[in-house]
């Protein structure tokens, strides 16, 4: 080959390589953004005030999402759990870090469960986290918690499923 033959040769290469590399990026680039977009697009459009939006948002933590059926089913400790132990007592203090940043503005909210249907009069559902102050210090009423965002979760071990109930501002 002559000296000619090997710059071509190198430029086709380079060439190859670079469209790969455009092609992969191209491919992967929307499956590692979707997540980022769809969270931005509803804190542009919903200003993530919409309990049924952040009941989502909440869900999709898995370890948050796996706890709630060992939290609801009355679970101590559950050593086989994926992801590692289920420790019902630091279990809330989970969800209320998760809580607090989703919830706008440091306002108030409640995170109740029961077997039972949903009904405005929640005084049989067992809270397992509430804010009942908002950032500046004001004392929430839990009826002026308008916004309600509903999602039903199995438990473990063949038991009913149970709905959490989130009531936001």
């Amino acid at each position: 080959m002559t000296m000619s033959g090997n710059k071509a040769f190198l430029t086709i290469a380079l060439m190859a390589v670079i469209a790969t590399v455009v092609a992969i990026a191209m491919i992967m680039m929307p499956i590692v953004t979707t997540k980022f977009t769809i969270k931005r697009y509803l804190e542009v459009e919903y200003k993530y005030n919409n309990a049924e939006m952040m009941m989502l948002e909440l869900l999709s933590y898995p370890e948050i999402r796996h706890g709630f059926g060992g939290y609801a089913s009355g679970l101590d400790t559950n050593p086989d759990a994926a992801g590692g132990p289920f420790d019902r007592e630091a279990f809330p203090k989970d969800v209320s870090d998760v809580l607090d940043k989703l919830v706008p503005d440091g306002g108030c909210y409640a995170l109740y469960y029961d077997a039972q249907p949903y009904s405005a009069d929640d005084s049989g559902w067992t809270t397992i986290v509430k804010r009942g102050n908002d950032a500046s210090g004001t004392a929430c009423n839990v009826d002026d918690l308008l916004s309600v965002g509903k999602a039903f979760v199995p438990l473990p071990q063949g038991n009913p499923q149970v709905m959490l109930i989130l009531k936001t501002l």
